[in-house]
């Protein structure tokens, strides 16, 4: 009897040492396939990184480039800008402050010298050539500011339409309470100034809308005087 539970017990802890064993060699093509597929991730982060870098600075280098020749532009005779630019190395030209505050600075001063040419340029005009200038920015001033009116009016009548019956009421009244509490806080010349204009626009809503009346009847009028005669 002894004799074959020894064997079994044998056999037993030879099938256990093996199911270790299986569990080691899968435990430790587990962890190799995890180190693997996380040195790619790190490689191709890098790889990443370097494009990025590489990219950049190719942006910066067109970047010098394209303000060199506009500086050489502007100063047709200064040709040592230029060989300097072109043999100075792109880390020389970090070193001095960062990149983004290098072109905010750049970008200011652009605007600068364009603002600059335009006073230049309008100091140079004729008193005509100003007439007619300040005309076109009047008139294009007005237009921008009634497109923006409009709109704004069409934004508003949208959000106002998208409401409901109770929203809308509430609403109604919150501007009411607010239109009130501004008009009692105006002086008495600005309250004075305020209903003036109010009875200026009202009287000029009412002869446009009586001259589109007067239009209207004329239209009508020619209409029948044109039937009667056919």
């Amino acid at each position: 009897d002894t004799d074959p539970t020894s064997a079994l017990i044998a056999k037993a802890a030879a099938a256990a040492v093996e199911a270790a064993a299986v569990d080691v060699d899968v435990t430790a093509a587990a962890n190799a396939a995890a180190l693997a597929v996380h040195e790619a991730a790190d490689r191709a982060s890098q790889d990443a990184a370097q494009a990025a870098a590489k990219k950049n600075e190719q942006r910066r280098k067109r970047y010098r480039e394209k303000n060199v020749d506009d500086e050489t532009k502007n100063h047709p005779g200064n040709t040592d800008l230029h060989n300097h630019a072109a043999n100075v190395s792109p880390h020389e030209h970090s070193t001095d402050e960062p990149a983004h505050k290098k072109g905010a600075h750049t970008h200011e001063d652009q605007l600068a010298s364009r603002r600059l040419k335009d006073r230049q340029r309008y100091a140079n005009m004729t008193p005509e050539q100003r007439q007619v200038y300040n005309s076109k920015r009047r008139e294009q001033y007005h237009r921008q500011s009634e497109i923006s009116r409009q709109k704004r009016r069409e934004r508003e009548r949208n959000r106002y339409h998208s409401l409901t019956n109770d929203s809308a009421k509430d609403r109604n009244e919150r501007r009411a309470k607010l239109e009130r509490e501004r008009y009692q806080r105006l002086a008495p010349d600005e309250l004075e100034a305020k209903n003036r204009k109010r009875r200026e626009r009202a009287a000029q809503a009412r002869q446009k809308k009586e001259a589109e009346k007067v239009g209207d009847d004329a239209t009508e009028g020619e209409a029948s005087v044109s039937c009667a005669a056919a």
